[in-house]
């Protein structure tokens, strides 16, 4: 169902003053007269003037108890103060709405009328106009098209001419309150219309709302509140400067006051236009009287409008089993608990009341108002039910509801299966089902699980404590579940061991195991063919002397079940060898780069020497010469004759600074010999490294932090200059990989 909502937008007047800030709020204003007769004194009449205001009575403000009204008069040139009439309020009512509507049911519109009346006496007939002004800041802060509406006053005003004056003439009334808000993107038709009991030809057209006072004063800003400034203009002091708002940009002017995708126009009080952006807008209607072609007054009417989304869709909805048409159907399977119905309706912004009732199977009649229905549904059978969305209004939406309360079956898991052997289970349910079922969902609890059958037989691959489930939905959509604990414990048909290798190098330890079965519910009993037992899943064996060996287990699960098992594998037990060498001369050089070794390797058969240079050597007592200075780890890897292994690694020094060794003259003429200088003997790991030349002055000619860049002769900066023949000066820096840092300097001589 599609209904019309309106948004209303903020009407606040950002006025705080104690003494003088109940006028917030407003949303129009207008003045009207009535000229009564002739003074007692001559040349007089009597006046009955009425000041309307209206505001947004839903901010809780109220109006000010007396208002401020001036009365000016013309002479020619300009307006001048006459007098001032202090006019306590008259008439202050709520204005009748329409309670079903869904502005007023949504957002709790409401609007608020004061009527100020008073008499003017003897006020003299005279050649020039006479203007009546009620002058006020501020305005709304939310209104889009003028600028800086919080800070900018109005003035409500009206004009009496000398015509007027002398024919003792009737003024027009205008009463129709203007709608708060209004669609966008839909035609307008907005009824302005004033009244006149005279018949005089009235005459609108849009102008712009005038200013009036300021901000002074509000909310303890500087200045005089009763200034021209201020919020709350003396009329004595402040002559109405009668100045028109300022639009919020070249688009938006007094003809055209807000955006509207066809022109604005207004015609015989009837303002016609087709707005098309949301905001607050504010404009101005002048009415002008005329008889017999004479202007006789002038008002001014200060109007406010929100522009605000429409056609906003409310719609009734609730969780359900099934929604067709409008109807909900549910199922509920437990009628001893409270059940909750929840309301998923959309754009619950704009609920204000939701209305539930429904008609037990008994016909029993219960309701509610909450905004999720919560009872129990005790009466097994069909219960129909309604629920409406804001009920008696012009936005209400409702939906049926079908509710048929069952009770749910409880079932037991039943399990048959052969206690020791590894073979199927059969399962099944009890008691047996009354009707058919929708759906039935079983899991084993082994990642394994099966639909729609009732009595399924499952094959567990190996022995485990499984936690069985079953899931099942009645023909009447009822959900039932069980579990059950499976302590399935059979003893394998098969075992295998779960250590690979048969062939040990003592001393050494292995746990035992078997592949099928970890679970330590079972019991294990081991026994070793030299006597040796052992208990658990996992248990320690270590071999520490030569043998041959075969293993039993006797495997007993937590139900009972044995099985013994002799593995035919044939565990051997061999002596390791030791691996050992000495160093014969430990202090090598790179002068001096020869290692030699003294092999004490006990039981070895073969030897495999790593040199820690990516060189290698498999004799028995190798030589090695090291080419480079820095540390080298050297490995010995000795193997058995029945294939066990071991090894031993020492960290062999090879040189230090002392060894490194720099030409000190090189010819870079292209010959192919001593053609780069570069410093020899500086190998392994460095945290940093700087290799430096400068000149007889002191300018670097070459500089690099690559070990293996050297100086070709050529001045580094200037690749196509050649370096002259002559003496350099050299500096290396460097950091080992233990952070020792090492620096040599030198001459070099360069001859071409």
């Amino acid at each position: 169902m599609k209904y019309f909502f309106i948004l209303i937008f903020s009407l606040s007047l950002w006025i705080s003053s104690t003494e003088i800030g109940h006028a917030e709020h407003l949303v129009g204003g207008v003045l009207s007269y009535t000229c009564l007769g002739n003074g007692t004194i001559a040349n007089t009449k009597n006046y009955r003037f009425k000041l309307n205001l209206k505001r947004d009575c839903k901010q809780g403000n109220t109006f000010d108890a007396n208002v401020d009204i001036g009365i000016y008069q013309f002479n020619g040139t300009q307006y001048f103060f006459n007098r001032k009439i202090n006019v306590p309020i008259s008439t202050e009512r709520t204005v009748p709405l329409n309670q079903q509507s869904c502005i007023t049911l949504l957002y709790g519109v409401c609007v608020d009328e004061a009527i100020y009346q008073f008499d003017i006496l003897n006020l003299p007939v005279i050649n020039e106009n006479y203007l009546i002004a009620f002058q006020r800041c501020c305005r709304n802060m939310t209104i889009s098209n003028i600028l800086d509406p919080g800070r900018t006053g109005s003035t409500i005003m009206l004009e009496i001419t000398p015509e007027a004056q002398l024919v003792c003439n009737q003024g027009p009334t205008s009463d129709i309150l203007p709608p708060l808000v209004v669609c966008a993107n839909e035609d307008l038709k907005l009824d302005l219309g004033s009244t006149d009991s005279e018949g005089d030809m009235l005459m609108y057209e849009l102008c712009a709302p005038l200013t009036g006072g300021g901000p002074q004063g509000l909310g303890g800003t500087a200045g005089d509140p009763l200034g021209c400034n201020g919020i709350s203009p003396d009329p004595s002091r402040c002559v109405p400067a009668l100045k028109e708002v300022t639009f919020a940009n070249s688009s938006i002017n007094a003809t055209n006051p807000f955006p509207s995708s066809t022109p604005i126009s207004l015609t015989n009080g009837i303002l016609s236009a087709r707005p098309n952006s949301l905001g607050q807008y504010i404009f101005g209607v002048c009415i002008k009287e005329f008889r017999n072609g004479k202007l006789l007054s002038t008002s001014r009417r200060d109007i406010q409008i929100n522009i605000a989304q429409c056609n906003i869709n409310i719609q009734a909805l609730i969780t359900a089993d099934k929604i067709s048409n409008k109807i909900a159907e549910l199922t509920i399977c437990d009628p001893s608990s409270n059940v909750t119905i929840i309301n998923q309706s959309k754009d619950s912004q704009y609920i204000k009341s939701v209305f539930w009732e429904f008609l037990s199977p008994k016909n029993v009649r219960f309701t509610d108002t909450t905004f999720n229905f919560t009872k129990k549904f005790s009466d097994t059978g069909l219960y129909i039910g309604k629920m409406v969305l804001n009920k008696g209004s012009m936005c209400a939406d409702s939906i049926m509801i079908r509710l048929r309360s069952s009770n749910a079956e409880k079932y037991i898991i039943n399990a048959v299966y052969d206690s020791c052997a590894l073979k199927p289970v059969q399962f099944s349910i009890s008691p047996n089902p009354a009707s058919p079922f929708d759906s039935i969902q079983w899991d084993f609890g082994d990642s394994i699980s099966l639909m729609n059958t009732l009595n399924p037989l499952h094959s567990y691959t190996k022995p485990g404590l499984y936690t069985v489930k079953v899931n099942t939905l009645s023909a009447q959509k009822c959900k039932s579940s069980a579990s059950a604990v499976l302590n399935f414990f059979p003893s394998p048909p098969t075992l295998t061991l779960s250590f690979k290798d048969s062939v040990f190098c003592y001393p050494q330890q292995i746990t035992l195991g078997v592949n099928e079965i970890t679970d330590p519910k079972y019991q294990y009993a081991w026994t070793l063919s030299d006597g040796q037992q052992f208990s658990g899943n996992a248990p320690k064996l270590t071999f520490n002397k030569p043998g041959v060996y075969m293993l039993k287990l006797l495997l007993t699960s937590p139900n009972g079940c044995k099985l013994n098992k002799d593995f035919n594998r044939t565990l051997f037990s061999y002596e390791k060898p030791k691996a050992a060498f000495d160093v014969v001369n430990p202090d090598l050089t790179f002068k001096n780069p020869l290692l030699q070794v003294s092999n004490n390797s006990v039981k070895a058969k073969t030897y495999l020497w790593d040199f820690g240079d990516h060189t290698s050597s498999t004799l028995l007592n190798p030589e090695h010469t090291y080419l480079n200075i820095g540390r080298y780890k050297v490995t010995l890897h000795v193997t058995s004759d029945n294939g066990c292994l071991d090894s031993i690694t020492y960290l062999i020094n090879v040189g230090s600074s002392a060894d490194l060794y720099v030409p000190n003259i090189f010819t870079p003429n292209a010959d192919g010999n001593n053609d780069i200088f570069v410093p020899i003997g500086i190998i392994g790991i460095l945290s940093s490294y700087e290799f430096s030349i400068f000149d007889r002055w002191g300018s670097l000619v070459f500089f690099t932090r690559n070990l293996n860049e050297g100086w070709d002769g050529n001045n580094q900066k200037n690749i196509n200059l050649a370096a002259t023949e002559g003496v350099y000066v050299y500096q290396i820096r460097y950091i080992t990989e233990d952070g020792v840092v090492r620096i040599a300097k030198g001459s070099v001589t360069l001859i071409r």
